[in-house]
């Protein structure tokens, strides 16, 4: 069953806020409890159900990537996209000097008048025309080879696996642990709508820092150790989602 609700019982209502929903009994309840792999329902309204995922164990990054890759259509750094950014920027720089190399040439032509150095400065002329032509070019592929559409096709196909496996997902959020000697220092940042997911940094774990970059406040220093365990410190993975039924 889709969810089903009128748009008008949750659009413009003015009736939500976020420090009160932040503090929600039932969802600091399920958040706090379960140092296990486990989902837990918080409760069913118009076909809508959440969940918590928790465990103390990294995520294999591969088979992480994989899995997702499969299922959503991934917001993530390109290093193509970045090349093609530096290839526009190159062309950009090219087309400048060549528009340069065109006035220089225009106004060598112009005091030469029939010289016999005037046949050399129309050929600059037309060869700086031709780079200026060819620079704004490369700068039109380059920027469109970085931003390419996602293809209709692999959307689809990637909703309809995500459905078949975990049913429908709206919304999901959190933090990871990702394995690697580089990556267990830092949390990933976890974030899903709909078919939309981004994996990236959140920053690094409180077990990877000294402790003169912790908070001073002892309240927050409790907390932070509360959440230690054995070995691993303060790295786990910890996120909830909401999905119709």
């Amino acid at each position: 069953m889709r969810a089903q609700v009128e748009l008008s019982s949750v659009i413009n209502t003015g009736r939500f806020s976020f420090e009160r929903a932040s503090q929600s009994a039932g969802w600091l309840d399920v958040l706090s409890h379960g140092h296990a792999h486990v989902s837990s329902c918080m409760g069913q309204s118009g076909g809508m159900g959440s969940f918590v995922y928790t465990a103390r164990r990294p995520f294999h990054p591969a088979r992480l990537h994989a899995l997702l890759a499969r299922h959503f259509t991934l917001q993530e750094p390109d290093w193509g996209f970045a090349r093609a950014d530096a290839g526009a920027k190159a062309a950009a720089a090219h087309l400048a000097r060549a528009s340069a190399a065109v006035h220089a040439a225009a106004a060598a032509l112009a005091r030469c008048g029939a010289s016999p150095q005037a046949a050399a400065a129309r050929g600059a002329v037309a060869a700086a025309a031709d780079a200026a032509a060819a620079a704004s070019a490369a700068t039109a592929a380059a920027r469109s080879a970085a931003a390419p559409a996602p293809d209709a096709d692999d959307v689809a196909a990637k909703a309809a696996a995500r459905g078949a496996a975990f049913g429908q997902i709206l919304r999901s959020k959190g933090f990871a642990w990702v394995a690697g000697a580089l990556r267990t220092e830092h949390c990933a940042e976890w974030s899903s709508a709909g078919g939309l997911m981004r994996l990236g940094t959140g920053g690094p774990w409180f077990a990877g820092l000294p402790r003169e970059s912790w908070p001073h406040e002892a309240d927050k220093v409790a907390a932070i150790e509360a959440d230690f365990a054995p070995g691993i410190g303060d790295r786990w993975e910890r996120g909830a989602g909401a999905g119709g039924t």
